[in-house]
């Protein structure tokens, strides 16, 4: 039998049939190319995951960084001031400070009759603001003026004859003292001042100042650890709890602290400052006398 040949005329379409050879070198090109695909794709996967972890690490770091910036910053300023404002944090406030070693700050039976200066202004209201300044302390100039503000009979002379709860009426002056008088609250200035005479011009008319020449004026920032840097060393303080300005409302009876707060207070409460620090003390006497029974 004869095999048939098979012609191919010149521009016919007609391919001849792909023998074994062929097939392989077309399956190996495509495995070729596949594989070189796949390369380029891992390669590309690997560098985009590359610059996805490193800026993961960053933005980790930067968020690790400004937590503890923040948590830094709020200890610094909480061991500077710390907050007594809330009903409920009151009594442990007062307990801990009772149980630290800082001296005459606390609770109830916190005697302050060792500072005859403090003797009438205790006898004549109900709170007592100790107020830690200087006419030099630049921070201490809103304060005061706050005060001023606030508190000054002077000033508000206008508003006071027209309410008789305005807390200018409310003020302990040295005049009502002489003239056997009780007030709600008083202020007892006592300077960090570099003189007499800049004592005496920055007090105010609303103001009972420590005089300069007392003692009690550097025993009571020793007793309380709160005077300006510049006396920490000549005052052997240290450490040193508050800095200057401090206002330190306490209790006239008990003479336990109830605000080691009262600037920041002046600022929050404005004109119902004085009725916020007397909700303290009437809710911290009877969560202390409670305390006691229990």
């Amino acid at each position: 039998m004869q095999k048939r040949r098979f012609r191919i005329s010149k521009g016919s379409d007609m391919q001849l049939p792909l023998t074994t050879s062929d097939t392989s070198k077309q399956t190996t090109s495509f495995t070729g190319n596949k594989k070189n695909r796949m390369h380029k794709l891992r390669t590309r996967h690997e560098k985009r995951s590359g610059s996805s972890s490193l800026l993961t690490c960053v933005l980790f770091l930067s968020v690790t960084i400004l937590i503890g910036f923040l948590v830094s910053y709020k200890f610094d300023f909480v061991s500077h001031h710390p907050i007594i404002s809330s009903a409920s944090t009151v009594v442990d406030a007062s307990k801990d400070i009772i149980s630290s070693a800082v001296g005459g700050v606390g609770g109830k039976n916190q005697s302050l009759a060792q500072f005859k200066i403090l003797e009438k202004p205790l006898s004549h209201a109900k709170l007592v603001g100790l107020y830690f300044a200087a006419s030099w302390c630049g921070m201490s100039t809103p304060v005061s003026e706050t005060l001023e503000k606030l508190f000054n009979p002077n000033e508000n002379a206008a508003d006071a004859d027209a309410d008789a709860t305005h807390l200018s009426n409310r003020i302990l002056t040295l005049q009502d003292i002489d003239n056997g008088i009780h007030k709600d609250f008083s202020i007892v200035y006592i300077s960090s001042d570099h003189s007499e005479e800049d004592m005496v011009d920055y007090t105010r008319s609303s103001w009972i100042p420590v005089p300069f020449d007392n003692p009690d004026r550097n025993d009571l920032k020793k007793h309380y650890r709160t005077c300006a840097e510049v006396e920490m060393e000549e005052l052997e303080i240290n450490p040193r709890r508050f800095h200057i300005p401090t206002l330190m409302i306490v209790d006239a009876v008990t003479h336990g602290v109830i605000s080691t707060n009262g600037a920041e207070d002046l600022e929050e409460y404005g004109d119902g400052v004085l009725d916020h620090w007397l909700e303290i003390q009437t809710l911290t006497r009877a969560l202390e006398d409670k305390y006691d029974e229990e």
